[in-house]
């Protein structure tokens, strides 16, 4: 069972399995309509402090982190919406079961600031509900 670190647990390694997943609609109005966007709040088994990070799925199923220059771009945000829940659904179900994540080159200063406005915000968890705010205002 994959219990959220603020609430005591350990964070389990990134997965394509939909029980770790978390999805967010970013509609700004009726929550059921879309787009949706899903995440996951995981550590990289790679890194070697063990800092948790935010994952976004791209609709090719693979997982880039919240703090990847790609994400920042606006004309890149298309990659990581999906229209319907079907669609995250069927992605999920067509995916084995190890992720594949694209690793990103962020420069230190900048994972610095990042780590810094998760942290503010009160964690990843909070970090990326205030983000989902912010798109719903930009819809």
């Amino acid at each position: 069972m994959n219990i959220p670190r603020e609430y005591g647990g350990v964070t389990m390694a990134l997965t394509n399995d939909y029980k770790a997943c978390r999805v967010y609609d970013l509609h700004p109005h009726n929550r059921r309509l879309g787009p949706f966007i899903v995440t996951q709040s995981t550590i990289a088994p790679d890194d070697p402090q063990q800092q948790e990070q935010i994952y976004l799925l791209r609709r090719d199923g693979v997982w880039v982190s919240l703090f990847s220059p790609l994400v920042q771009e606006e004309s890149d945000r298309c990659l990581f919406c999906f229209g319907t829940l079907g669609e995250i659904v069927q992605l999920l179900q067509n995916l084995p079961p190890a992720a594949q994540v694209e690793q990103a080159s962020v420069p230190p200063e900048k994972m610095a600031q990042w780590q810094q406005a998760v942290a503010q915000a009160g964690g990843p968890l909070a970090f990326i509900e205030e983000r989902v705010r912010q798109w719903r205002q930009a819809v």
